[in-house]
Parts: C-alpha cells; structure tokens; sequence
C-alpha cells in the first residue's frame, strides 16, 4: 500500500493542508461540534464520535496509522444476510449477494489485492468471484478503483462511477496511482439514477467534497429475510479547505435526506474505521439484534454524528486562516 507516502498525507484519504500541518488550539466553535456529535453518539456509537472524523487533521493522521499500517486483516464477515465485507483495515468493499449474480462495490487497491485479497475472502464466505456482475466505484481515488479492471477483464464485469470521476479513474495522475492500470470507461451512475438487479436496488447519489464525483448509494438488503435500506457514504475524508468542507457537509445532508426518504435503518462505508464497522462485527455474534440494523433513528443518530464533526473541521479551517 505505499504506507509512507500514505503517512506523509495523500490525498487519497488523509490530506493535511500544510499551514495546519502542526497541531493549532481547538477553537471554541469546533469544540462545540465534537461535543454535539459525542452527545449523540453517547455510549453507543462513543466510537464513531470518538473516531477519524471528528479529528482535528494531525489528529486524524496519527488515528489513520495503525489501520494503514494493520498487518493483519480483518475476517471477511456477513453484516446482512446477503452483504459481505472484504479486504483490510484501511480499505475494502462490500459484496451484495442476489440470485442474479454479485455486485462489488469498490474494489481496493490494484489487481494484486482483487486476486490476492478480495477473491480469497469471497471464497471464505462461499462466494464465486466468477459471479460478480458489476463493480461500483464511489470515487476515483486507487484504493477503491485499482482492482476493478482485473474484475472487468476476469468477469466480464460491468464497471460504474459518476461521469466527473470517471475523467480522473482513467488518468489518475496521482503517484500513489503509479503503475495501476485503470478500468475501462464504463457504465455511468448518474445522480438519482438505479441499478436494479437481482432483487435488489441501489440508487445513485452524487456527494461532491471528497472529489468532485464522489457517489454515495442507498441500497436494499436482506436482514433475517427482511428487506431493509441503508446507505453507504462514497467519500469521507474531508477536503482541506473551508469552502470543499461546506460541500461536503452538503452532500451528507442529501444523503441523509436521500436515507429518510428509504426508511434506511444503517450506513456502511469502505473505509471500516469511519463508522465502527469492525467493532459491530466483533459484537454482531452476541448480540440479540443485529448491530448494523441501527433503526431509523439509529441511522439518524450516526448522519447527525458525522454533520457536527465536518462542521468542527470548517470550524477548524475558518478559525486557523485568520
């Protein structure tokens, strides 16, 4: 994974604006932020109030270093009946099981993670690569498009991304994208636009702030044989100016509206750490509800979690440039 030049702040997920580079005061504003978000969160979502975002940057870069750095990998685990998670600490992706076939959403790094990391797991869970049907890509950063030609080429698989990101997947000119061989331009997930396939649906929404293109979804599961709808939040590591932070509080506010609007009852991202992914799975054997099924206030509850803490960041950015 190029794990120093990831520490030296990529933009690819841990960018640190250079003038804020050392540790400044909290200011007052962004205090407020974070203790709105923990309040919401209380006991049981301390973690994601607690978590990278709600991170001053060079907090959120020492917070990065152990998932960047983790070794070993998390187990490749069902958070529904029919979604799957696989990959690594830092980045993943999801795998949505329908009798019509797979879709995988992201795709990590390059062809030596698809062939190496995610085939392996899938096949631990009883799933075929060979099924896969179609790769979404939520933005066009490589450790979430990087495998995806090997799942084109291998599978004949269809691969989406907005049309704004598609322009940079195909000439990345980012170091960390070095050698990676893009996919080929391919199916283009418009905002408000569906993929109905398999029983399933997953509806496309444009969440510009982490890129330009970056897409979120909302997508329907099965839990227990139960049809249920969440979102998954396409980029989350915060833009390093105070005008991309406001948009990309403005993206997460349509994708909460998108949410309500589908009765979600959770979120998921690929990037585990974000939202306690790891933890739900490590309590998901124990406990008498599923952890992902957070309700509708549940879902809520983590939407406004993740509003206060980007609101603490543009705090941080107004306060810090005067």
């Amino acid at each position: 994974m190029r794990i120093a030049t990831l520490l030296a702040g990529s933009v690819l997920f841990a960018s640190i604006p250079a003038a804020f580079a050392a540790e400044l005061p909290e200011p007052e504003a962004a205090r407020r932020h974070v203790a709105a978000a923990r309040a919401l969160a209380g006991d049981e979502m301390a973690a994601i109030a607690g978590g990278y975002l709600c991170k001053s940057p060079e907090q959120g870069k020492t917070y990065l270093a152990p998932f960047v750095m983790a070794k070993d990998r998390p187990t490749p685990a069902a958070a529904f009946d029919n979604l799957y998670y696989v990959g690594a600490k830092f980045v993943g992706a999801w795998v949505l099981k329908t009798p019509a076939g797979l879709v995988l959403i992201d795709a990590m790094w390059n062809e030596k993670d698809a062939r190496e990391v995610i085939e392996p797991d899938m096949r631990k869970l009883g799933l075929d690569p060979a099924q896969i049907r179609h790769v979404i890509v939520t933005h066009g950063h490589v450790d979430h498009y990087g495998g995806a030609k090997h799942f084109q080429d291998a599978y004949r698989a269809k691969v989406w991304a907005t049309a704004a990101d598609w322009k940079v997947i195909v000439a990345d000119p980012h170091p960390l994208a070095k050698g990676v061989a893009p996919p080929r331009r391919g199916q283009i997930a418009a905002d408000g636009g569906v993929l109905k396939f398999g029983g399933e649906t997953i509806r496309f929404v444009t969440t510009p702030g982490h890129t330009e293109g970056t897409l979120s979804l909302v997508l329907s599961v099965k839990d227990g044989g139960v049809t249920r709808n969440l979102t998954l939040w396409g980029g989350t590591a915060m833009p390093d100016d105070v005008a991309g932070v406001r948009t990309m509080h403005a993206s997460l506010l349509k994708l909460w509206r998108a949410g309500a609007e589908a009765g979600a009852e959770g979120e998921i991202s690929t990037h585990g750490f974000v939202d306690d992914s790891f933890g739900r799975f490590e309590r998901k054997p124990q406990a008498a509800r599923n952890p992902f099924n957070l309700g509708k206030d549940g879902f809520a509850r983590v939407m406004g979690i993740h509003s206060e803490c980007i609101l603490a960041q543009a705090a941080r950015f107004e306060a810090w440039k005067k």
